[in-house]
């Protein structure tokens, strides 16, 4: 966890204008462009392929910038099912997330939850 600071300023250098803003602010802010939180996702996908604590990082980027992308934008910007982006986003440890970014990834499940059954 101490790494992710740094993590997250590398990333934020990486996908200017985010005017810097906190990553935090922009995958929750409703306004940030559907491009931009695709490229967050993928950021985080690379992350998560790397040792810890670079994995567990990227993990949080890759499903918070997916939940962004559902839950303001109203899109799917993965091949993941709504089923397995249910189930990632109910397993998914929100215990060490701020309170804001939890109950985003709260809203997102169920808005996968509501899918994945039609």
């Amino acid at each position: 966890m101490e790494a992710l600071p740094t993590l997250m300023g590398k990333l934020c250098q990486e996908l200017l204008p985010l005017g810097g803003k906190p990553l935090r602010k922009v995958l929750l802010d409703e306004e940030t462009d559907l491009r931009i939180i695709e490229k967050i996702k993928e950021y985080g996908k690379k992350l998560a392929v790397r040792e810890e604590p670079e994995r567990s990082a990227g993990i949080a980027v890759y499903y918070a910038a997916i939940a962004s992308a559902l839950v303001f934008h109203e899109k799917k910007i993965t091949r993941h099912s709504y089923r397995y982006l249910r189930d990632s986003f109910e397993v998914l440890d929100k215990n060490w997330m701020p309170g804001d970014l939890a109950r985003h990834i709260t809203k997102a499940h169920r808005v996968c939850r509501k899918r994945a059954k039609g």
